[in-house]
């Protein structure tokens, strides 16, 4: 859980990046892994007025087998404006359950499994 300090540090952090990149430049973060689903929400509504172009792996990160769609959903769910949490992905029982349940609105392969393309 994150202390007020911390929460405020990355807050202000996005706030300055959003500020030298303006609206002509989208910014996606990646937060993680590690939230918890507190922290991830509360955070992800802070980020409402910088329109986002994603969160990335907040609660869980690259190569974890076993993520729990609905521990996503709760997150996804509970911002006002749609955020996309990306979550890459190895396993197609992964992608299809956080597909299904709507989990996550984006997707994303891990490069190194990209076939031809370079790291």
């Amino acid at each position: 859980m994150l202390t007020e300090v911390g929460f405020d540090h990355f807050v202000a952090c996005a706030e300055a990046m959003k500020k030298v990149l303006g609206n002509e430049v989208g910014l996606a973060l990646d937060c993680g892994p590690g939230w918890t689903v507190k922290d991830a929400i509360r955070f992800a509504r802070a980020m409402e007025p910088l329109h986002l172009a994603w969160l990335e792996d907040m609660i869980t990160g690259d190569y974890t087998q076993y993520p729990n769609a609905q521990v996503f959903k709760e997150v996804t769910d509970s911002t006002l404006r749609r955020f996309t949490l990306v979550r890459k992905f190895i396993y197609a029982k992964i992608s299809k359950d956080l597909i299904e349940t709507q989990a996550v609105n984006v997707l994303g392969p891990i490069r190194k499994m990209w076939v031809g393309l370079p790291n």
